[in-house]
């Protein structure tokens, strides 16, 4: 059976929700666009790529939020097709010189937070994947399964720009 990361995305819903109700931040899932059309008497569903990350949101401090939620069964998370798609890191990126928080919450058994940086460091040491070692554990506390509220907290956009700048 294929991993698709759906349970992933419904955990990551149910705590967003969570700390959306204590004004911590809001999250929204963001589903890809698609079109439908009937050929031959049958409706055929098309999904188009998401030019967006998986999840968007903004915490209270007022700074954007874009997370990309992979699940693999390995202790890994490859880089390409398989994985983490190269397409997915620019976009996050991009998002990034903007000030936006952004990561992957990544379920291999275990929760993790890889951040930006962490991916740039596994490449410049040549891996083709990201293990554990380059990313934060994401604990289960304060009522939460995955708690990662600690790693999109953020700073606000002024103390960004004057970190930058």
């Amino acid at each position: 059976m294929k991993n698709t990361g759906k349970n992933l995305e419904k955990w990551i819903e149910i705590e967003a929700k969570k700390y959306e109700n204590k004004n911590l931040l809001m999250l929204r899932k963001v589903d890809p666009p698609s079109f439908s059309r009937v050929f031959k008497g049958k409706t055929i569903h098309t999904l188009l790529p998401n030019p967006f990350p998986d999840f968007i949101g903004v915490n209270k401090k007022g700074t954007a939020i874009c997370i990309e939620a992979k699940s693999t069964k390995e202790k890994r998370l490859s880089f390409g097709k398989s994985g983490l798609r190269q397409k997915q890191i620019d976009d996050l990126k991009d998002w990034r010189k903007f000030g936006a928080i952004c990561g992957i919450i990544w379920d291999c058994g275990e929760f993790y937070w890889a951040s930006l940086e962490s991916i740039e460091r596994a490449e410049k040491d040549g891996r083709k994947s990201i293990i554990p070692k380059y990313c934060q554990k994401i604990e289960s506390k304060n009522g939460h399964v995955i708690d990662f509220y600690p790693f999109v907290q953020g700073m606000t956009f002024s103390e960004w720009q004057n970190s930058i700048f």
